[in-house]
């Protein structure tokens, strides 16, 4: 009787990820990542290194042969202690706020993800977290509330709001919606 190879996974996820090649190559850092490229505003003050997630999927979809149109991603990866952050930095005009794209982004990052680790979806799930950056604490505040009474506006807020409770468990360990002053805080809070 011959045994095979065993297949053994690093005892950390978040280990997996900074050492993954294409991810190497793909550095950013989170203030760049949260420019946005029309106003140049930015949602983080912090030159903390992270991974350009764009960056990335082109690469990805390249190897794969398939056009940078087919998935979006998205903006950047963190890898704090055991837990990697997706972030979507949300800067410039709220008009174009839509809950679907987020929920793409958050899946098409996970598939790529998936894909360069080898770990599944289940796998992952207890050591990623998804963050969506907004530029103002108030603004999303006031607009969800404004929605749960009835108000229309922030209706996609509300729905961005709702996709990551509901994701949470299933996708990612825990999904969060901060200001980009709250982001920064939560970072630095992390890297303690």
């Amino acid at each position: 009787m011959t045994r095979g190879k065993s297949r053994r996974r690093p005892r950390s996820f978040a280990r997996l990820v900074r050492s993954d090649r294409m991810l190497k190559a793909c550095r950013t850092t989170l203030r760049a990542a949260s420019r946005d490229k029309d106003n140049k505003q930015e949602l983080s003050g912090l030159d903390v290194d992270a991974v350009n997630m764009d960056a990335v999927k082109t690469r990805w979809l390249n190897q794969c042969g398939c056009t940078d149109h087919v998935l979006k991603s998205s903006d950047a990866l963190l890898a704090i202690g055991d837990t990697v952050y997706l972030i979507e930095f949300k800067a410039g005009s709220q008009k174009n706020v839509k809950a679907h794209d987020v929920r793409e982004k958050a899946i098409s990052s996970l598939l790529v993800l998936s894909d360069l680790t080898g770990w599944t979806c289940k796998q992952m799930r207890s050591h990623v977290e998804y963050m969506y950056v907004h530029p103002s604490r108030t603004r999303i505040g006031n607009r969800v509330r404004g929605k749960a009474k009835g108000d229309d506006g922030g209706n996609e807020e509300k729905g961005i709001a709702e996709f990551l409770r509901l994701a949470e468990g299933s996708l990612f360990r825990r999904g969060h919606m901060l200001s980009g002053t709250d982001f920064d805080k939560f970072v630095n809070q992390a890297l303690l």
